[in-house]
């Protein structure tokens, strides 16, 4: 690749212009290697260290998966993996509802469902409503006014990108020039199994691998987090791991965090010996690039059919979050 045709691309992909090809736009470099000495490499390391955050990391939507983390931080790549029904969608909705309320933006983009959806349990999330009775159109009085004054509160800012049907290729032409137009923080890929290619490979398998790679590519190119949903394959009496990826364990190896959602067995108890509910929702950290491993309960409202979390409880700043972990109900990692 000459110099000249590297400027000219490099070009088009800072206007959000990627070429067909997105091996051409998001990975190109107009010099030669880039070398960092030692001294440079630890001098970063120590500003980073003794500098205070001026912008705090997204939340998960749960303070427990904030404390355990760090939250969803720029430049991260997260994969959220769950079972058909667990509710990764509900997450994928927990996350963009409690980032928007601290003035942050998440763009999700479904491969699947409609807005429709996606409007449904969000109203339901913030109105408190009963989702059977919204799902059915026969919400009560008191619902209704919740409900209309959810829809009033309502930000005018983008949240959903339909991406039904399209290929990776598509999205991965739509996401610079959507992020830097509208300042977005968190993006949702929901969820990588329906994603195509147009791209020919020799199998799903090597499809699914590249799709992930590339929009982890273009999310850390742009400097914000991502996170890609996928299904897994659960085994009978075995505990869900990074590994029980649906169709290629590949989409788990660049990642920074994997997510693991999982139902929790009979007998199961926190760190401090409390017994937790048999079949309560959790969420397993199997893979954590910069921080511990981990389990934790989450709170679903079985009548909203959400998750809810108290994120101001203990979201008030990163600085001091790993010292709170013996306040919280963490399980022990267990092999599966």
């Amino acid at each position: 690749m000459s110099e000249e045709k590297a400027r000219d691309d490099n070009d088009l992909a800072k206007a959000g212009e990627l070429p067909d090809d997105p091996e051409d736009g998001t990975r190109l470099v107009a010099d030669g290697p880039r070398l960092t000495t030692v001294r440079d490499m630890l001098r970063g390391a120590y500003k980073s260290a003794t500098t205070p955050r001026q912008k705090r990391a997204a939340t998960t939507g749960s303070y427990k998966l904030d404390n355990l983390t760090g939250g969803l931080r720029a430049g991260f790549t997260w994969v959220l993996l769950a079972e058909t029904s667990w509710g990764k969608t509900s997450h994928t909705i927990e996350m963009a509802d409690e980032n928007l309320k601290r003035g942050g933006r998440v763009l999700i983009v479904s491969c699947e469902d409609a807005p429709a959806v996606y409007g449904a349990r969000l109203l339901a999330r913030r109105a408190r409503v009963n989702a059977n009775r919204l799902r059915d159109g026969k919400l009560e009085p008191d619902e209704i006014s919740r409900a209309m004054a959810a829809v009033e509160r309502a930000e005018p800012v983008p949240v959903y990108l339909d991406a039904i049907g399209k290929s990776a290729e598509w999205i991965l032409r739509q996401l610079p020039m959507i992020v830097r137009a509208y300042g977005i923080d968190v993006v949702v890929i929901d969820y990588l199994q329906v994603v195509h290619t147009i791209a020919r490979h020799e199998d799903r398998r090597l499809a699914l691998a590249w799709i992930a790679d590339q929009f982890r590519a273009c999310i850390k190119q742009l400097g914000v987090t991502g996170v890609l949903v996928s299904q897994l394959t659960p085994q009978q009496g075995v505990k869900p791991s990074k590994y029980s990826v649906r169709d290629s364990k590949d989409i788990v190896h660049g990642a920074e965090v994997v997510a693991v959602g999982y139902y929790t067995e009979e007998g199961a108890k926190t760190r401090d010996g409390i017994p937790i509910p048999a079949h309560s929702r959790a969420i397993c950290i199997d893979k954590n690039k910069d921080g511990p491993l981990g389990s934790v309960i989450l709170n679903w409202d079985e009548d909203c059919a959400c998750f809810r979390d108290d994120v101001d409880k203990a979201y008030d700043g990163m600085s001091d979050m790993h010292d709170r972990l013996d306040d919280f109900d963490e399980l022990d990692r267990r092999a599966p």
